[in-house]
């Protein structure tokens, strides 16, 4: 009984003693503009690259350098271009957070060697990843070319379809990029 008291006259006195300010307040904190000039690259690092025509260009936001949608019967595909400093996570971390995108498991080091080739572009070794959904709907294809501050991708996903009908102008433009 003296219990239940003590713990109702708390409950009381929280309630009448409690906050008395009903006020919802806002803040506006500012943005981390380190954490978002990590993963821009300098304007003098910049590759040029000339895109098919039917393509449509999007603007660039705080972690995509380009940004295309390519039109399709079956869909669109969103053609995205990034630059991560440093080691940028590692092949074997990025390919898994694709192959998340696509609903499909994890791989490990083996598993990685079997959906990735090496290509050479311009002289230039470049990591050439294909992915497919286990649905067979999506498909994603990866360029990642290793730079001494950092690493760039070109990614291509959508539907299936529209990607296998967008590969050769994948290539094309892939072999169009320019480095200073």
């Amino acid at each position: 009984m003296k219990t239940s008291f003590c713990l109702g006259l708390l409950v009381l006195s929280g309630l009448l003693f409690g906050c008395q300010q009903r006020e919802i307040h806002v803040y506006t904190a500012p943005k981390d503009v380190r954490a978002l000039s990590q993963v821009s690259p300098s304007q003098t690092n910049s590759p040029q690259w000339t895109a098919p025509s039917h393509w449509v260009s999007q603007p660039s936001t705080a972690f995509r350098v380009g940004s295309f949608t390519l039109p399709g019967s079956a869909g669109e595909a969103d053609l995205a271009i990034s630059f991560l400093s440093g080691q940028a996570g590692g092949v074997l971390a990025n390919i898994n957070r694709w192959r998340g995108q696509l609903q499909l498991a994890p791989t490990d080091d083996t598993g990685l060697s079997q959906m990735t080739k090496k290509l050479t572009l311009k002289g230039e070794s470049v990591l050439f990843v294909d992915l497919t959904a286990a649905d067979m709907k999506s498909r994603m294809l990866v360029a990642i070319w290793e730079k001494p501050d950092g690493a760039w991708f070109f990614k291509l996903m959508g539907p299936a379809p529209t990607v296998l009908h967008e590969e050769k102008s994948f290539t094309q433009f892939l072999e169009s990029v320019i480095w200073p």
